[in-house]
């Protein structure tokens, strides 16, 4: 065999050592999508290149016709590669079902068996014969009655994947330019193809198709090489929304931006066309010393001053893993917390006032608090003499009137000493020390205890007041001075408020583990507007039908009381026919 290498020769030799360079590089990002038959279509392009070359460097024609055959392997199959590309790369599995993909594999199949027996039918070439030309003895090859079936076949497949894909490109704008670069690259040597099947007459009679592909590979150069088109791939697919008001960046491990949105390129101050391929170091310093100082998935926050405003970023770096679990860049999202941290700083001066308010509300309580058992101390040590003095003056009268006289004033002195023990249990309250001292009880011998002391005083009014108690032991842990006070001061409204009539005590085990008391009255009831402030401190029943008022404190104790037991106090009211106060207590034995 004879060969004379030409200077096309030496062109189609430096296309095929760039081709070598690229099928490396996407070789070693192969677990991406697409990435596989991308490399199988470069392979068929570097293959059909390299077979051309010795094609046209060949002198014999038997030679020629033989390295024209061989070079029909890349010639068929890289359309076919190119279609199974466009697809895995958009995220279609249409040409994973065995029929499709026999369908498109039939018809090149069918024209490498034609090719191979020309010789004996003449249907792809009717004649092949020498003749010199502008790159040294040419091989002129007339067509035969099938020869467009190929090149008609390839048209359809790599349009097919041209269409795909351009529309692809239109709903991702994050890497158009890539995806833009490998169309055009695509498009060159079957633009260059069609010119010669039409007979054009650019290389003197040569199909110069191989040529095209090295201006091809400058495209696809620009594409893998600069902007990290096999990077991209399966990253951007689900990263990247171009409308989203959060920022997303994509790089590579060599920190050069391959994927942006137009939300990061307005954090960065910069047009979407001056990210990809710069060095986030370059683009962005700021933000490339951040991500060296901070850990992956931990948010950190970053001021950025852009077209004249200053904006707060929330910054959370992900790396990202291609199938094999090889880490193949980093997706940074960025979101604008601009809004949040003024909501923020809005709140926190609204805590602060909050904080100064309550504190001067416990100053204001502290102070009450203070006065309160200030003025308790100067009521209670002139009332001591008073009850004192009444106690010795009971025992030297003998007069009736008198007596009843006496002990009208000593009735009235323990009210008041009553009311000033209120006021002290109050203050204690609300500086939040009031507390029980719990021991083993009999609740139903405090309920008679306080019954038989209330009796005379419901009799003077001639009310009746009676007891129904439970025979079941209602023996529990309970402070017995606090659950008498909470009897007095239901027992004490009872009999202020009826006029006549009967007052009703009950006890009774509600659930195994509760007990409930009950106080009913038939007195003139309560207002249903006044029945939810019963409880409040300082709220007291209108004197208006009972000719009585009192300082409001009683019933609030009393609910105090019994929560602090566990319990819970309820009222119903029948508005001029009788009220009904209940408690409940839980069953303690210890």
């Amino acid at each position: 065999m004879n060969f004379t290498f030409t200077w096309f020769s030496l062109l189609l030799f430096i296309g095929l050592m760039a081709a070598l360079v690229l099928i490396a590089v996407i070789w070693t990002r192969r677990s991406s999508p697409g990435m596989v038959p991308l490399t199988l279509f470069m392979s068929a392009a570097a293959f059909w290149m390299t077979v051309g070359a010795f094609e046209l460097a060949a002198a014999d024609l038997s030679v020629k016709i033989l390295f024209s055959q061989i070079g029909y392997f890349g010639f068929v199959s890289g359309g076919v590669f190119w279609l199974i590309f466009v697809l895995d790369y958009t995220g279609s599995k249409w040409w994973k079902n065995p029929f499709h993909l026999f369908l498109i594999s039939i018809i090149p199949l069918i024209v490498l068996v034609l090719v191979w027996t020309n010789g004996l039918h003449s249907l792809i070439w009717s004649n092949v014969y020498l003749t010199d030309g502008p790159t040294g003895v040419m091989c002129i090859y007339e067509k035969g009655p099938l020869y467009m079936l190929n090149p008609y076949t390839q048209y359809m497949l790599y349009f097919s994947g041209i269409v795909i894909l351009f529309r692809f490109s239109l709903r991702r704008r994050l890497y158009r330019k890539q995806v833009r670069l490998i169309l055009i690259g695509t498009l060159i040597p079957i633009i260059g193809s069609i010119l010669y099947t039409a007979r054009v007459n650019i290389g003197g009679g040569q199909d110069i198709t191989s040529f095209y592909m090295i201006i091809s590979g400058i495209f696809y150069c620009v594409a893998i090489l600069r902007y990290r088109f096999p990077d991209l791939s399966p990253l951007a697919r689900t990263a990247i929304d171009d409308t989203s008001p959060d920022g997303f960046l994509i790089l590579d491990n060599q920190g050069f931006v391959v994927g942006e949105n137009p939300a990061a390129a307005r954090f960065a101050g910069r047009e979407p066309k001056e990210m990809q391929g710069n060095t986030i170091a370059a683009l962005w310093p700021e933000l490339q010393n951040l991500l060296l100082e901070t850990s992956d998935m931990v948010p950190t926050d970053i001021t950025v001053t852009s077209n004249g405003q200053t904006r707060n970023l929330d910054i959370k770096s992900v790396p990202l893993f291609d199938t094999r679990r090889n880490e193949v860049g980093t997706l940074v999202v960025m979101r604008d917390i601009t809004e949040l941290k003024t909501a923020q700083q809005e709140l926190q001066s609204l805590y602060d006032k909050e904080r100064e308010l309550s504190e001067s509300l416990e100053k204001e309580i502290s102070r009450r608090s203070q006065y309160t058992r200030a003025l308790v101390h100067e009521l209670g040590t002139p009332l001591t003499a008073i009850v004192a003095a009444i106690d010795l003056l009971e025992g030297l009268v003998d007069d009736p009137t008198q007596k009843k006289i006496v002990r009208n004033i000593i009735r009235s002195s323990q009210n008041l000493e009553q009311r000033i023990h209120e006021l002290l249990e109050l203050a204690r309250g609300e500086l939040g020390v009031l507390d029980i001292e719990p021991e083993l009880t009999d609740l139903n011998r405090v309920i008679r205890d306080v019954a038989d002391e209330m009796k005379p005083v419901a009799a003077e009014k001639g009310v009746s007041l009676r007891t129904e108690l439970t025979d079941e032991d209602l023996t529990t842990m309970l402070d017995t001075a606090r659950i008498r006070q909470v009897m007095m001061n239901l027992l004490s409204n009872a009999v202020k408020f009826t006029r006549q009539g009967e007052i009703i005590i009950r006890s009774s085990i509600e659930r195994p583990e509760w007990i409930r008391v009950t106080v009913q009255d038939s007195g003139i009831g309560i207002d249903p507007k006044q029945i939810k402030f019963l409880f409040d401190p300082y709220f007291s029943k209108s004197k208006e039908n009972s000719g009585t008022v009192g300082l409001g404190i009683g019933l609030y104790l009393s609910k105090v009381f019994v929560e602090l037991h566990g319990g819970t106090i309820q009222v119903e009211s029948d508005y001029g026919k009788g009220s009904t106060f209940s408690f409940t207590l839980p069953v303690k034995n210890r």
